[in-house]
């Protein structure tokens, strides 16, 4: 699908697919500029079947909020999505526990069927950066990293202006760091020391006072930290630009994290940026909407 002219706004339905929620917005743009026309979120369900059906019923509420505000129905559908994404076929090729049963879900080709759009899928972090790229933190940059710490770890490289998955679309994978630096990671061990059953947000609350609160999340930055360090060794990027919600924890996790990354550098590489994506959750809702607007994959 080629990118409408400037004078006719290109309208498209975005969707950001991650562990804990379904994200949807309607998007027009009119030469560069996007704007979100309307949103709406739903808890992502168990099962590949019920996911799907939550994506076609946002996809529904999107076309029923194009009639209502007399702009034109959506062209095509772009989708980031938890897991690694086959973009020619849409397929999910691996995903993690995080949504059960995701693998091998056939994604694109499932939307488009029950849709009757264009659609054009990618891995939700690639989205976020995708997103940052074009509106966000990492515009004007040709080499950074996208790193988004939430429900789980993902990590997206860009090189010379453009995202590099690598062959099996797995460059920059953060699995192996989720166990110990994801969100639900980091609650699980606390609650394990301490007894209890908090979520990280009820945790973070009371890092004034809560001397292990501190030390777990500071154990969980640090070795963040270190892998970020292995990465700007063998990657020299221009910045790293932090998404997902486990940074807005602030001080307590930034400033181990960001110790350890500059410990675990080269001297040379010790001085790297590390700049907060600039789009919050609308990153990646801003990336599968360029998705769909250039009809083809990051």
């Amino acid at each position: 699908m080629s990118q409408s002219p400037s004078h006719q706004p290109a309208t498209v339905a975005a969707i950001d697919l991650g562990g804990t929620k379904i994200a949807a917005a309607l998007v027009a743009v009119e030469g560069e500029t996007p704007t979100l026309l309307s949103t709406h979120h739903t808890p992502t369900p168990r099962g590949a079947d019920t996911i799907i059906d939550a994506i076609l019923n946002l996809v529904a509420t999107l076309r029923a909020d194009a009639s209502a505000l007399a702009t034109a129905p959506p062209t095509a559908v772009g989708i980031g999505s938890a897991g690694v994404i086959d973009p020619t076929t849409g397929d999910v090729v691996d995903a993690t526990e995080s949504i059960p049963g995701w693998k091998g879900t056939p994604l694109g080709r499932r939307v488009a069927e029950g849709t009757g759009l264009p659609t054009f899928v990618d891995n939700d972090v690639h989205a976020h950066a995708l997103g940052e790229m074009w509106l966000g933190a990492g515009e004007g940059l040709t080499d950074f990293a996208v790193v988004a710490v939430g429900t789980g770890v993902g990590i997206t490289l860009v090189l010379d202006g453009r995202i590099r998955p690598g062959r099996h679309r797995l460059a920059g994978n953060g699995a192996a760091i989720e166990p110990i630096s994801a969100g639900p990671a980091v609650a699980a061990a606390y609650n394990h020391r301490a007894g209890t059953d908090l979520t990280l947000h009820q945790i973070a609350a009371h890092l004034d006072t809560d001397h292990l609160a501190r030390e777990v999340i500071a154990a969980s930055a640090h070795h963040l930290g270190t892998c970020l360090g292995h990465l700007v060794n063998a990657v020299d990027p221009e910045a790293i630009v932090l998404g997902g919600g486990v940074p807005g924890i602030g001080a307590a996790w930034r400033e181990p994290m960001e110790a350890a990354l500059r410990a675990t550098s080269h001297p040379a590489l010790r001085g790297i940026e590390v700049l907060d994506a600039q789009l919050g959750t609308e990153a990646a809702l801003f990336g599968a909407a360029k998705l769909a607007l250039n009809g083809t994959h990051s």
